[in-house]
């Protein structure tokens, strides 16, 4: 575990960490205001200047700028009118299980690493329809517009939802749910390993256990850095897990099944078998649900759900999922579920939007302030 000082002594943590050296105390010296700059749509940069002297700083006027890159301090991201960052953190925090991720004081606070550089960052929101993306810890010295690509991914920011807010207008069921949960947008898991292990964790337990299961994962494999006492986690990488005994992930409590088809997927990703980049590049969502269920392990469920959970298929829909017939039951005002039949002629009705109708169903089972206990898959079995 890696361990994080204050934001007075983040400038050291981040020069050391590029070969740099700063002398003493102050000789990281801010030299210019800060500077705002647009790189992509929709994101604003923020840098500070800095310049590295040597024990006894020069004259301001003798500093040379470009010994160091400008480190970014924050970024700010235009949203759509229709996002609700609200209503996005509610579904992050429905389990105080979560390890990959924090929320408190209407921020999430996530640690990233994004081309070999740790960063933890916080997002908020900020007036005008922005986020807030700050840096923590590892301040990026390039490239930081990769953080707000990430942030937009990881809210669908750049999906337009006026068509399916248009389509729910019609719809009993979906009126009903825009209209409680509006602004809401699938929260994606961006990286497609934690994605699929997510989803594997999942099948034929309910969501307690697939989060204790999952910690046990990360506490085991993961890595971490610590920021004013509290821990932020990275998810597993493949290549630390492919090469595992069974036995490894046995004593986690995995079944010998389950274990199977993780360390089967990790060997896939090692190889290069499989990635978000290639499936994403095929542009036929049919074919990356076909790929994914051609690997031991994966069935429709769990194909489907990382479908609508990291590769932004706006058409998928996990029939066979649990959380969303109990869903079903509750805003139909059932007594039982609906059966797969029902479900299929509702999702005939929603086409287009079957991963938003799903993803406004999963919202519906999280009472604020109460965990969310609700099973995944009753379909997939470990076979």
């Amino acid at each position: 575990m890696y361990r994080a000082g204050t934001n007075s002594q983040l400038n050291q943590v981040v020069l050391g960490e590029v070969g740099l050296h700063a002398a003493a105390p102050g000789c990281a010296r801010q030299i210019g205001a800060e500077t705002e700059a647009g790189l992509t749509s929709g994101i604003k940069i923020f840098t500070l200047n800095l310049c590295l002297c040597e024990e006894t700083p020069p004259p301001a006027n003798q500093c040379d700028e470009t010994r160091l890159p400008a480190m970014t301090t924050s970024i700010c991201l235009q949203t759509p009118k229709e996002f609700s960052f609200e209503e996005c953190l509610v579904y992050l925090n429905r389990s105080p299980l979560e390890r990959c991720h924090a929320v408190a004081r209407s921020r999430v606070r996530k640690l990233l690493d994004l081309g070999g550089q740790d960063c933890l960052i916080e997002v908020a929101e900020a007036p005008k329809q922005t986020l807030k993306v700050d840096f923590l810890y590892g301040t990026p010295l390039r490239r930081a517009e990769r953080y707000g690509d990430y942030v937009r991914e990881w809210f669908d920011l750049d999906r337009d939802l006026q068509p399916f807010y248009t389509r729910a207008a019609g719809d009993e069921l979906l009126q009903y749910l825009t209209r409680r949960f509006f602004g809401l947008r699938i929260v994606k898991i961006v990286d497609l390993f934690a994605a699929l292990c997510w989803a594997i964790l999942g099948q034929q337990v309910n969501i307690r256990f697939a989060y204790t299961l999952y910690n046990r994962f990360i506490a085991a494999y993961g890595r971490s850095v610590e920021y004013e006492g509290v821990a932020y986690w990275l998810f597993p990488r493949p290549e630390d897990i492919a090469s595992l005994p069974v036995k490894a992930l046995r004593a986690l409590q995995f079944t010998g099944r389950k274990a199977e088809y993780i360390l089967g997927l990790a060997q896939e990703f090692d190889r290069g078998s499989i990635s978000r980049k290639q499936l994403l590049a095929a542009g036929d969502f049919e074919k990356a649900r076909q790929t994914l269920t051609s690997i031991r392990g994966i069935g429709p469920w769990t194909a489907d759900y990382v479908l609508m959970r990291c590769l932004g298929d706006p058409d998928a829909f996990p029939v066979a999922d649990a959380g969303l017939h109990n869903a079903l039951r509750n805003a139909l005002s059932r007594e039982d579920k609906p059966t797969i039949a029902e479900v299929e002629g509702l999702v005939a009705r929603w086409a287009g939007w079957g991963s938003y109708a799903a993803f406004y169903l999963y919202r519906s089972l999280i009472q604020v302030g109460k965990e969310m206990d609700s099973g995944f898959s009753s379909e997939e079995n470990e076979s």
